[in-house]
């Protein structure tokens, strides 16, 4: 038998010993890595929040230049950005600067936006840029908004802000808030003499049902303004600011010059009873000139109250059928916007992809009149049309049995709504079926599509009226605004 010794490998120790050592190397290398990036993040991190603090602080400072120039969209300068302004430390040292582009309101947009670029000196990679949007109030911030007593029926909900220069009797759900010029008013809905809080309901206070008929003593100063979410879900208040209805002639004027641009589409008076406006979904519009209408018989003679109001004695605001009106032609829409009449116009028709407003100025007997469906494509902001009348927006007396309007009306002197029929000599057209209005009503006197009357009321049996919120941000092109002010709408880093 043979012994065989046992041989080692020569090396296979080092070749370990590497391996670790390189394993080690790499870990500890790695380590070294982390902490000197941690070091860095540790370091940049103040000077990046101070670039934000800075890029906030142009924000700030453009928004007190517009509550100062509201028109000025070019730092006071008259000449394109960007606007570079030095920042200064509370020692008065700078530290940084911030950079300013500013985007100005169009005619199809009120919006401003304004992009900052803070940065600390010395770190010009660690900048921070910050963009937000303001907006002017317009009176499109409104779903209902009128220069007289208001009241909203019980099972009526509204989604958007209601506002009254007087007062407010409100026995539906608001889903927004609820304001009034006044602090309490008489509510002549009943027969007590005695005032309430100007912005006020007659519902029972649950666990009860049904509403009051005479006057609500809680409802009445001096017992506080209750909240009464059950009604008004996100508040009421009084004693706020009016909205100037009186103003709103300026901006006609304003609208009446826009128009008259080489971007708009003025039309002076007609000479006959007014004009219709037909829109379409290839943006473009058919003009008419009204020649002849309907006549008013004896239907308007039995109006009741009396007197009848103003400009509605001699008709029933309808188009003959036959030799009615006159094609002037078809035209495309304004590069504005903007479609004026110093006359009455009748509009309906439909727009795609299209921002308009349509004016009726000149007189405050001058209406728009809506006796046809005017309708959006899209329901999304895409789609905006504005009808300002110095007199009233109304339908008529044969205005569609079922009926569509998407639009913001505003009346700057008159209603929005349709006018009591008397029974005598109306017809079947005295009363009318159903009504969807989807947009926002401004009215100076008062607002509302079925009426109540001595001979049984008339109008649209089921009115449908929802608040198209996009107008919040996108009013139509040169909708009167309620305030100088900019509110902020947006805020996001870029």
């Amino acid at each position: 038998m043979y012994y065989t010794p046992h041989t080692k490998e020569k090396g296979s120790l080092l070749i370990a010993v590497m391996v670790y050592a390189a394993i080690g190397i790499v870990t500890l290398t790695a380590f070294v890595g982390w902490a000197v990036t941690l070091s860095r993040v540790a370091d940049n991190m103040p000077v990046k929040e101070q670039a934000l603090q800075i890029a906030e602080a142009g924000i700030d400072y453009y928004r007190w230049h517009l509550a100062h120039d509201p028109d000025d969209y070019q730092d006071g300068t008259g000449v394109a950005g960007p606007y570079v302004h030095v920042f200064n430390n509370q020692q008065g040292n700078p530290i940084g600067q911030y950079s300013l582009e500013i985007t100005a309101p169009t005619a199809e947009s009120n919006r401003v936006i304004i992009e900052s670029t803070g940065s600390v000196d010395g770190y010009p990679e660690l900048a921070r840029t910050v963009r937000v949007t303001l907006t002017q109030a317009s009176l499109a911030q409104y779903a209902i908004v009128t220069n007289n007593f208001l009241r909203i029926l019980q099972n009526v909900e509204v989604y958007g802000k209601i506002h009254s220069n007087y007062g407010i009797r409100f026995d539906g759900i608001a889903h927004n808030a609820v304001t009034s010029a006044q602090t309490s008013y008489d509510d002549a809905s009943h027969a007590d003499a005695s005032v309430e809080h100007a912005v006020h309901t007659h519902v029972k206070r649950p666990p009860l049902t049904g509403i009051w008929s005479t006057y609500v003593s809680d409802e009445a100063p001096p017992n506080p303004l209750e909240t009464r979410s059950d009604i008004f879900m996100a508040g009421r208040s009084v004693s706020v600011p009016a909205v100037d209805f009186t103003g709103i002639t300026s901006d006609i004027a304003s609208l009446q010059t826009s128009a008259q641009s080489a971007d708009g589409d003025y039309y002076a008076a007609s000479g006959y009873q007014g004009y219709h406006i037909v829109l379409k979904t290839d943006d473009t519009y058919d003009l008419y000139r009204v020649t002849n209408m309907q006549a008013a018989g004896t239907c308007v003679a039995g109006y009741t109250p009396s007197p009848l109001p103003t400009g509605w004695v001699w008709s029933v605001w309808t188009i003959k059928t036959v030799g009615g009106q006159t094609l002037l032609g078809n035209y495309p829409f304004p590069a504005n916007g903007i479609i004026y009449a110093d006359d009455n116009i009748w509009v309906d028709g439909s727009v795609d992809g299209a921002r308009l407003t349509v004016v009726s100025g000149g007189s405050a007997n001058r209406h728009i009149v809506i006796n046809a469906n005017l309708t959006y494509t899209h329901h999304d902001g895409t789609d905006v049309i504005g009808l300002i009348s110095q007199g009233s927006v109304v339908a008529g007396l044969r205005s569609d049995d079922n009926l569509r309007i998407d639009a913001a009306m505003v009346a700057q002197s008159g209603r929005v709504g349709r006018y009591p029929y008397g029974s005598s000599g109306c017809s079947s057209y005295r009363n009318r079926a159903t009504l969807t209005v989807y947009g926002m009503i401004a009215a100076n006197t008062s607002y509302g599509f079925s009426e109540t009357d001595s001979t049984g009321g008339s109008g649209y049996n089921d009115v449908d009226t929802s608040y198209d919120s996009n107008l919040m941000f996108d009013p139509p092109p040169g909708f009167p605004s309620t305030s100088d002010t900019f509110v902020l709408t947006s805020w996001e880093e870029v």
